[in-house]
């Protein structure tokens, strides 16, 4: 690596990881850091999750910074959506996006069922009562309380103090368990926030009274 980064005449080499789904398990992710750590002394490194929850195992290096790659914006996803599937409508389109997000593996499903004869109604209805699903499952109920109030985030820091299941729900590496058993929510670094795992999930919460612990 430092011979290539030699030969470059001093542009930067840039290492990409890309960890797949199902394939981060601690092991894996251990043996990423410790080589990224080794590049990052004569490149620049990106490391790729699938997962959003995974990164919940990184975040121990100050040199370490988080970009959360989010949704299409609307316009994109009607482009995409029109190339996979011209014969979707825009309301039906529209209707989808509002309920149920822009992210690209959601809208895909969608064209690919639409393309099969189910209706948007009934895909919509499919997808919204999955998340119920996730949230109704999720066990960290003051959390769910908490986004329902302030579905655009909720900080850790406001749950200082607060235990649930004798686990303190400001420190979110110790949340991570249920977050990756059930994705109803997930956490981002850099706003220090727990979030809805998606609009869907949202659009759920709306129509879900969390118990009370």
């Amino acid at each position: 690596m430092q011979v290539a980064a030699e030969k470059r005449n001093g542009h930067p080499v840039t290492v990409v990881f890309e960890v797949e789904r199902g394939s981060s398990s601690p092991e894996v992710l251990s043996l990423v850091k410790h080589t990224a750590k080794v590049f990052a002394l004569v490149a620049n490194v990106l490391i790729v999750l699938s997962d959003s929850n995974t990164v919940l195992q990184f975040g121990d290096d100050k040199r370490q910074k988080f970009i959360l790659v989010g949704e299409l914006t609307r316009e994109e996803a009607r482009a995409y959506v029109q190339k996979r599937a011209p014969n979707i409508s825009s309301e039906d389109f529209n209707k989808f996006a509002d309920k149920c997000g822009t992210y690209p593996l959601m809208l895909g499903i969608f064209c690919a069922s639409v393309c099969k004869g189910e209706t948007a109604d009934e895909h919509i209805a499919k997808v919204v009562d999955s998340a119920r699903g996730d949230l109704e499952a999720f066990v960290h109920i003051p959390i769910l309380a908490a986004l329902k109030k302030s579905p655009g985030g909720v900080r850790s820091g406001n749950f200082v103090g607060v235990e649930h299941k004798s686990i303190p729900l400001s420190e979110p590496k110790l949340v991570a368990p249920a977050m990756k058993l059930r994705n109803a929510i997930m956490y981002d670094f850099e706003a220090r926030q727990y979030k809805l795992f998606s609009k869907a999930h949202e659009t759920a919460l709306k129509t879900f009274d969390p118990p009370r612990s």
